[in-house]
């Protein structure tokens, strides 16, 4: 059963990281704007998922494993990070690459900060809300 939890959540992952190349396609240079969303928003909501949901919640350990490995896993793609990377280095694209490779990093890294920051943030105020009562 884990199998088919984790393989449903991978689904619909895959599916929604097709759309968010759909909605954002490439510029005219290749700039990867779908990609490039898709792991920002996925960093942020594996963060999330793994810092708050687990945590705060009763989520059965199969759903966490399921949303974060199988949804983010199949939403958020290191692989045509590269691919996108070389592309544009390829295109002599060199600020398109550079801005590409900084924003994918950092920003990364700054939305898995806010997702901890916001989920801490949660948590407290769940834990303020129960002691009040």
């Amino acid at each position: 059963m884990d199998y088919l939890i984790i393989g449903f959540c991978a689904a619909l992952g895959g599916i929604a990281r097709y759309l968010v190349g759909l909605l954002l396609p490439a510029t005219a240079l290749g700039f990867p704007w779908g990609t490039l969303a898709a792991n920002l928003t996925g960093a942020f909501l594996l963060a999330y998922i793994t810092h708050y949901l687990v945590e705060r919640t009763n989520m059965p350990a199969v759903w966490a494993t399921g949303w974060g490995t199988g949804f983010c896993g199949a939403y958020t793609t290191f692989s045509s990070f590269c691919v996108d990377s070389i592309k544009l280095l390829y295109r002599n694209a060199y600020w398109e690459f550079g801005a590409y490779v900084l924003l994918s990093m950092l920003g990364g890294l700054v939305v898995t900060l806010i997702a901890f920051k916001f989920a801490e943030w949660q948590l407290a105020h769940h834990q303020q809300m129960e002691a009040d009562k």
